[in-house]
């Protein structure tokens, strides 16, 4: 079996390899071109700055409680209203929608949904994102097993379960949060209502990519200089109580003796 030492080296290397593919956070889509919101709007004046009303649309008296993307000759509309159109009618199916008299678009015509920004990074990042959880489940295994050999066999109940509570009070309980507040200082424009600040409706996803990878790597840089310090420190913990690891695996073979007298069989 491996020893103890093999088992931390095997450790660290798993870590510094996904370290290394934290880069997918990179692999990102642009953001939508929305009009009032991350452009302005085409053959109009924006009246203030980041704001959905304009001088296309100022007679539609719209309203801001629901988005309900529409596009229109490349660029996103927060909602037909804001594109200025005033018809619709649907095109043989119920489920597609089609609007006209598009006061802000140069087609005067929109339709339902967000414009297609040709983005072809989303395979791209789940076959990185697959490879790094399953790199990461095996890290597991030696971790868990370093653990139990790292203490005497009363403790070990005792050890993996103060390793669980270590994993939920640095990793469980505030990842939601910091990974919350991440998302949250990448938006650029919220959904208000009463002066209630709501969900948030557009994020830059560049801005958001950059946020989650400097954090990421900031955890796995820990990891990893974790990892080898437990991996270079193991033989000296080892030695300051006398003994070495085969001294140690020796001592947990007498403790657990297989039988020494095998039944044989004769022809």
């Amino acid at each position: 079996k491996p020893t103890t030492k093999r088992l931390a080296m095997l450790f660290f290397i798993l870590s510094l390899v996904a370290s290394f593919f934290t880069v997918a956070f990179l692999l990102r889509c642009p953001t939508h071109d929305i009009a009032g919101v991350t452009v302005s709007y085409p053959n109009s004046t924006l009246l203030n700055d980041q704001t959905l009303n304009a001088t296309c649309n100022s007679h539609c008296n719209c309203m801001s409680t629901l988005f309900e993307p529409v596009c229109s000759d490349g660029i996103t509309y927060f909602s037909p209203c804001r594109a200025g159109c005033d018809k619709y009618f649907f095109n043989g199916d119920r489920n597609d929608p089609r609007f006209e008299n598009c006061t802000c678009s140069s087609l005067a015509s929109a339709e339902e949904g967000y414009c297609d920004n040709g983005c072809v990074m989303l395979a791209p990042f789940l076959v990185v994102l697959v490879f790094v959880l399953v790199i990461t489940t095996t890290t597991q295994i030696p971790y868990v097993v370093i653990t139990l050999r790292s203490v005497a066999e009363e403790q070990r109940t005792l050890a993996l379960g103060v390793q669980g509570v270590i994993f939920r009070i640095a990793g469980s309980v505030p990842g939601p949060i910091i990974f919350g507040a991440l998302f949250d200082a990448s938006c650029v424009y919220w959904q208000e209502e009463c002066g209630d600040r709501g969900n948030c409706w557009v994020y830059d996803n560049e801005d958001l990519s950059y946020r989650l990878l400097g954090f990421t790597v900031g955890v796995r840089i820990l990891t990893v200089l974790c990892a080898f310090c437990t991996w270079v420190l193991f033989d000296v913990t080892l030695c300051k109580h006398g003994r070495s690891e085969h001294d140690k695996e020796n001592i947990e073979m007498s403790q657990n003796p297989k039988s020494d007298n095998p039944k044989e069989t004769y022809n």
